[in-house]
């Protein structure tokens, strides 16, 4: 109660939506309007969700560990691996690891 008497009873909105003209005196609230109501104009920049980009290529990722995976094999023309008791096929041997452990249960 002291915290709404002191910050917001009486007091103008102090934070705005960037996307339309919804006020709040809290920041959490205009966060979660924007992730509400504009969700589909966020998803549709792809500025917003990615980034981290390859070096080589641009590709824009989420995640910076999926960047980096991606960069140590962007660019390589590496020869497909297959799975010896299936007709399964891996860019990296430890997909195809994981594959055999998980679909032929070897260990």
């Amino acid at each position: 109660m002291t915290r709404h008497l002191r910050l917001e009873c009486g007091m103008p909105p102090q934070f705005r939506c960037p996307h339309c003209d919804f006020q709040s005196t809290r920041k959490g609230s205009i966060n979660a309007h924007i992730a509400v109501r504009h969700a589909a104009e966020a998803e549709k920049s792809p500025q917003s969700q990615s980034r981290y980009q390859c070096p080589g290529c641009k590709k824009l990722f989420s995640y910076k560990v999926a960047m980096l995976k991606h960069r140590n094999e962007c660019g390589r023309v590496s020869a497909s691996l297959s799975c010896p008791k299936c007709a399964f096929v891996a860019q990296r041997s430890v997909d195809l690891d994981v594959h055999i452990a998980t679909t032929h249960f070897v260990l």
